[in-house]
């Protein structure tokens, strides 16, 4: 999930303005000054300018930033509030640093698309065209998420139908955000695609062992900037395996395909 937007200063400048004004303290990841790190409320957030082009409606490169957010499997768990914990750093931006943006999952699903209104100074969300306004925000932008790929899916099951129309019900009511409620807590079980076994783990790490035994996720590296010496500005896929617990199937995935897409065509083109 990916925030974009725009800053006044330098990279460096822009860390330690989000240290001040969100919480979250930027450092360089693997010593790339380029590429900045930080855990921030059980997720990994980076920090870098972008090499995004607009696409399906997602006006990229109206915007130099990007802040990147993701939950890698062992934190499976956080998933289910990650939609609200970055529309509140997005919020928080707005109101410390008067920085409004573009908010999309996997470069492919815009969230909200931020806006000052002129006169008051108020948050306006363009997807609805309505003001930004707690809790009802939360609602909205998650209606608009993948459920299954946020962890929403069995939160769902488990609480979310009492939870929203009680919740909505004092808010007012809404119709459509209700019965995407229910829709979510509807969604067939997940099957192995080859037997049709419900007994299905997803989201599996794949660890590989290094130098000195050390462990790190198997994935796949694209460099935006191929041609660099030195600063080539990689952007790492970890591949995930989704594994049938009877027939064995093995089926691979990465959460940020959109992205390297992005990569690769854009290499693919500049060789022509």
């Amino acid at each position: 999930m990916g925030y974009f937007f725009n800053h006044p200063g330098p990279l460096e400048k822009l860390a330690d303005d989000l240290k001040s004004g969100v919480g979250c303290h930027l450092a360089p990841y693997e010593d790339d000054p380029c590429d900045l790190f930080c855990r921030f409320l059980g997720m990994e957030l980076s920090l870098r300018a972008h090499t995004m082009i607009n696409d399906r409606g997602a006006n990229f490169e109206d915007f130099e930033y990007e802040l990147d957010a993701r939950t890698p499997a062992c934190d499976a768990d956080f998933r289910v509030q990650q939609v609200m914990s970055m529309v509140s750093i997005a919020y928080a931006m707005y109101r410390r640093l008067k920085t409004t943006g573009l908010l999309v999952f996997d470069t492919q699903i815009v969230l909200a698309r931020y806006v000052e209104h002129e006169g008051d100074e108020s948050l306006v969300d363009e997807v609805d065209g309505r003001q930004v306004k707690f809790p009802q925000h939360y609602l909205d932008v998650i209606s608009r998420a993948p459920a299954k790929s946020l962890g929403l899916w069995e939160f769902n099951l488990r609480d979310v139908p009492h939870a929203r129309v009680v919740e909505m019900s004092e808010l007012g009511g809404n119709a459509p955000q209700l019965a995407a409620a229910k829709e979510v807590s509807q969604m067939p079980e997940m099957t192995c695609s080859d037997c049709g076994s419900a007994d299905v783990m997803p989201d599996m790490t794949i660890v590989d062992h290094g130098h000195i035994n050390m462990k790190h996720d198997l994935g796949i590296e694209l460099h935006a900037n191929p041609e660099a010496w030195i600063f080539k500005e990689a952007q790492k896929g970890v591949l995930k395996a989704t594994i049938c617990g009877q027939c064995g199937k093995v089926e691979l995935s990465v959460d940020n395909a959109r992205e390297l897409w992005q990569i690769y065509k854009r290499n693919r083109d500049s060789s022509k």
